[in-house]
């Protein structure tokens, strides 16, 4: 057999390709089912369902009838934290009396029990509002080396919430960070 007619044998043998997009066999039982499929999965999980009215968190209500004027500010009571005892760290205090008290270990800054203006402790609940201290963001996980938390917990009355955030995220989150700032410059404000 000459090579050219070897080449012919091939070349009939194998099997010829058929533009795939418009055989209709293909389009019959392949791809129209498979996007039926598709389809009616994607809507199982579309159920229409009215909109949940969720309910405040007790310290989100409190804390905006605080800054409108509708409760009394003198049982609140605004505490942060990042101290630590091999750290250091610091630690602020304010309440409802508009007395400021801090202390720290490690960080250059003085003890102090001092006063602060309403206006700051207004401008502090609002700081508390926007970032929603009541929500807890930061997963629970085991602690990295040389990791420590950061806690801010507020109390009025019987009502009690703490959030911590790890302190290394603490620049990202934005969070306590601002409100820590902000408590640390309350008593040079006035």
């Amino acid at each position: 057999m000459s090579k050219k007619r070897i080449q012919k044998r091939i070349k009939a043998r194998r099997p010829r390709l058929k533009n795939w997009l418009f055989d209709r066999n293909l389009l019959m039982y392949l791809v129209i089912p498979s996007f039926l499929f598709v389809l009616a999965l994607s809507m199982l999980g579309r159920q229409e369902t009215q909109p949940k009215i969720v309910a405040k968190h007790p310290i989100e209500s409190l804390l905006g009838k605080i800054e409108s004027g509708d409760l009394p500010i003198e049982p609140l009571q605004v505490i942060y934290s990042d101290y630590h005892g091999f750290h250091g760290g610091i630690e602020i205090s304010v309440n409802g009396e508009y007395e400021l008290s801090r202390k720290s270990l490690g960080v250059k800054l003085a003890p102090q029990s001092e006063s602060v203006t309403p206006q700051s402790m207004k401008h502090l609940l609002q700081l508390l509002l926007k970032h929603q201290v009541w929500l807890q963001i930061s997963s629970e996980q085991p602690a990295k080396v040389d990791e420590t938390r950061a806690r801010l917990t507020i109390i009025y009355d019987e009502q009690r919430v703490e959030l911590w955030e790890w302190f290394n995220e603490m620049e990202r989150n934005n969070r306590l960070l601002e409100i820590k700032n902000f408590m640390i410059g309350m008593t040079s404000q006035h």
